[in-house]
């Protein structure tokens, strides 16, 4: 479920693309900007910073449209209805106080350091294989 407020709606030929991808394997993919349907019983929130479609490249309409958004910020009260192991999960770097609270960033749910680490890991390997194929030519 893709938790988003209003006005930060996905493209539709993404979501259709996400949908499709998801039915193959028995997922599905659905957004809503209803943080109560979306919540209950997750077992994971993982928040990234939205940016609005609608004004992609208009800084003023980009802010006019989050100026009234501070309620998105990821804090404890969002896992009340979530399930009780759900954890807080960001690729990091993260804004503080904007996307999450420090409480929920540095509390026992969030395990954004282990997500870090195996991003770390994962470039790696990446860039070894970039290189080792340049080497080879």
């Amino acid at each position: 479920t893709v938790l988003r407020p209003k006005g930060f709606e996905l493209p539709e030929p993404i979501l259709q693309v996400a949908q499709e991808l998801a039915g193959r394997s028995g997922g599905s993919v659905r957004e809503t900007p209803d943080r109560s349907e979306a919540l209950e019983g997750a077992h994971v929130i993982y928040a990234k910073s939205w940016s609005s479609t609608k004004h992609y490249g208009n800084e003023e309409g980009d802010h006019e449209l989050r100026s009234g958004l501070s309620d998105w910020c990821v804090n404890s009260d969002w896992f009340t209805t979530a399930d009780t192991n759900c954890c807080f999960m960001h690729c990091l770097p993260v804004r503080r106080g904007v996307v999450v609270t420090a409480e929920v960033l540095e509390g026992p749910r969030s395990v954004v350091v282990h997500e870090a680490r195996n991003r770390m890991f994962t470039q790696m390997a990446v860039l070894y294989e970039i290189l080792r194929e340049n080497k080879a030519s």
